[in-house]
């Protein structure tokens, strides 16, 4: 059983790394991160205000600007995750 699974023609195995769709849904999926972190940002920013002398960036308080940063960079990484798949199978393929 364990040699089918080592076996260049087994089907599962032939054609695993070659798709690029699992890059394309994990490149989506950043797409939607970034854009849920876009859509905060712009209800945030009108309503985030930091406490006396709290820190400010981007205009909006120390904590709400870390929660989007957040998103954001959970967004770049999927989107470089996908993009290294669809490489990775395009080069195998």
């Amino acid at each position: 059983m364990a040699d089918d699974l080592m076996d260049d023609r087994n089907p599962l195995k032939k054609h695993r790394d070659r798709s690029v769709i699992p890059g394309v849904a994990v490149i989506t999926l950043g797409g939607f991160a970034l854009g849920i972190a876009a859509v905060e940002y712009s209800v945030f920013a009108g309503m985030a205000e930091p406490a006396d002398g709290g820190i400010k960036l981007f205009g909006l308080s120390f904590g709400t600007a870390a929660y989007l940063a957040g998103y954001a960079t959970a967004g770049v990484i999927l989107i470089v995750l996908g993009i290294w798949k669809i490489h990775a199978a395009r080069r195998n393929g």
